[in-house]
């Protein structure tokens, strides 16, 4: 009987740790690499602030695009002062350097890749069309990266890849 059948789908998770990334704010003129948050969003001290992320694809995988149900990525939000409507990714369309970048030497994003949506502490992505493309055309390679951006007038605190407590990950569901 269907309505009493079980349906297992293979997934697994890419932890983010030791995949670069950098936070840039507007009031501050040194670059913020290595740190384990981000504050996004509007702060009074550091001004508005942008994180960039690196997508790092698993080389010779067992699975093609093709097989991919969904991906989520999944962020852990150390503090919001708000609803979280407004957080963004975006993908970015020329690389970056984390240990360099700065407020004045921020690359802009490319086209708007997802809305956050949060729950329980965590910020999650709907990632899957750029995954796809990502496995498709990448392959143990490290992409451009991703930007997150917080279009609010109060701050987001979130974890970085350097935060070992509350690592960041993306979820991938397979046929």
């Amino acid at each position: 009987n269907k309505a009493d059948s079980i349906v297992l789908t293979p997934s697994f998770e890419l932890y983010t740790q030791s995949t670069p990334d950098c936070s840039v704010y507007s009031n501050l003129e040194k670059n913020a690499y290595l740190n384990n948050y981000a504050v996004l969003g509007m702060h009074e001290t550091l001004g508005e602030g942008w994180a960039y992320m690196r997508l790092a694809v698993p080389a010779e995988s067992a699975y093609g695009a093709i097989n991919i149900i969904s991906t989520t990525m999944h962020v852990s939000c150390l503090y919001l002062d708000g609803s979280g409507n407004g957080l963004e990714l975006y993908d970015m369309e020329k690389g970056w350097l984390s240990s360099e970048l700065t407020w004045n030497s921020k690359e802009q994003p490319g086209m708007k890749i997802a809305t956050g949506n949060m729950k329980d502490g965590l910020i999650r992505f709907d990632v899957t069309d750029y995954f796809r493309s990502a496995v498709d055309n990448l392959g143990a390679e490290i992409s451009d990266g991703l930007l997150l951006k917080y279009s609010y007038s109060k701050p987001c605190y979130m974890a970085t890849a350097d935060n070992v407590l509350f690592p960041s990950y993306i979820r991938v569901d397979l046929y």
